[in-house]
């Protein structure tokens, strides 16, 4: 009912004190220093929520009768919110993410996910930007974020919107959470950025990762027969990169067509053709050098439009078909396996041509790290699973870590192996 949440709305005064947040860690009110707020000063909401699941119908449930803008991303036309005749001064159009805001169980340590209804929630609709030039705010959130690290044993941040903030405050946060710890990563979202458009964010105390958004439309072309031209874009970029400064590949996320989705739509693959290119998708991300950062449901073989205002690529994780009778899923673990057992080959090692018949849909590349080589067969061919004849060292034995097959070099040092399609 109306009565389990409480609506608000907040007008900057010309105060230092501006309003009260809750800060979910510390269990206590925090204020909102004008110096937070972004220069405009535009007028923003907070919804306390208590007890409510939150999904994308409750959402739309609870703030519906506050006439606030449903996060469910409804888009608001000239200030007037969607189904009612209300109007915010000042008004410009955005659209509002469905998870902005405060997130938090009360009486257990952690989170409980098995039972959502515990959920405590502020959803923060139009949050002013933090201004990071000031000093002050920027201490104040690098204290904020390297006690989180410190109180409950994070081991990674994934920073949103880099761009947004300073570079100051960047290099100031990872300085303090190296002192907690030394081994403390971040990968940080700088949209359009890759391996040599990294906006200055790689080997500069900033980022120890960027997203790498070349690489879903690299797998596209490479699925679709490009094998020479990407093979190229990718021995480029594993010299690019190194432990130090490196990338993070994508296939799909929330912001973009699903990669199975587009293969349909744009390349024109059956179904089943884009599916079982899937998995070649997910072997060329796997074992390239970098973070592979795998979008929930890939996994399971699930994909969709980046069709707003329905959002097809934000499906529900379909658990009924996460199980060993799902090839997909079969697939991504053998690969996930097979790249924990060899590391440091793919995070560290170099990348070499062994192989290329482009005519017929096949690539096999090396990588070699320490004296340590792994063989990588890849078959885009639309049709037919395809022999593939490749020199190596004669009279060795090489075991095909995916099947478990073992093969024998001849005296001449040929191994055949058989690539499904």
């Amino acid at each position: 009912s109306v009565s389990q949440y409480a609506a608000g709305i907040y007008h900057p005064p010309k105060v230092d004190i501006i309003s009260k947040i809750y800060h979910p860690f510390r269990k206590e009110r925090i204020l909102l220093k004008k110096s937070l707020l972004s220069k405009d000063k535009r007028d923003f909401f907070m919804v306390p929520v208590v007890g409510v699941e939150p999904t994308r119908y409750r959402y739309h449930w609870i703030l519906s009768p506050a006439r606030l803008p449903i996060p469910s991303y409804r888009r608001m036309t000239n200030g007037i919110i969607p189904y009612s005749d209300s109007k915010i001064k000042g008004f410009f159009e955005y659209v509002v993410p469905p998870l902005e805001g405060f997130w938090w169980m009360e009486g257990i340590e952690g989170v409980d996910y098995s039972d959502k209804s515990k959920f405590s929630w502020i959803s923060v609709i139009r949050l002013p930007d933090f201004v990071t030039e000031d000093r002050e705010v920027s201490n104040m959130l690098v204290e904020w974020q390297t006690e989180w690290v410190e109180k409950y044993d994070i081991d990674y941040y994934r920073v949103d919107t880099v761009k947004h903030a300073d570079d100051t405050t960047w290099k100031a946060f990872k300085n303090e959470l190296t002192k907690v710890n030394p081994e403390f990563k971040m990968i940080g979202e700088y949209a359009g950025s890759g391996y040599a458009t990294h906006a200055g964010q790689l080997g500069t105390g900033q980022m120890d990762s960027i997203l790498d958004f070349d690489f879903n439309d690299k797998a596209l072309d490479f699925v679709g027969g490009n094998l020479s031209g990407i093979e190229s874009f990718m021995e480029a970029r594993n010299t690019g990169i190194n432990n130090t400064a490196t990338v993070g590949s994508f296939l799909g996320s929330h912001d973009e067509d699903g990669l199975m989705f587009r293969m349909v739509n744009e390349r024109g693959f059956s179904e089943d053709k884009a599916y079982d290119l899937m998995k070649v998708a997910a072997t060329f991300q796997i074992t390239a050098k970098g973070q592979p950062v795998i979008y929930y449901g890939e996994e399971l073989g699930q994909t969709g439009a980046n069709n707003w205002p329905i959002q097809a690529n934000r499906y529900d994780m379909d658990w009924a078909n996460a199980n060993d009778n799902n090839e997909m899923l079969v697939h991504y673990k053998k690969l996930l396996d097979i790249r924990n057992d060899y590391t440091d080959v793919f995070a560290k090692g170099s990348r070499n041509t062994v192989k290329l018949d482009e005519s017929n849909g096949v690539l096999v590349v090396s990588r070699n790290y320490a004296g340590q080589a792994l063989y990588v067969g890849f078959n885009v061919n639309q049709t037919e699973a395809k022999d593939v004849e490749v020199s190596l060292n004669a009279g060795t034995t090489y075991t095909d870590l995916y099947s478990g097959n073992a093969y024998t070099a001849d005296k001449d040092g040929m191994v055949t192996v058989t690539i499904p399609s």
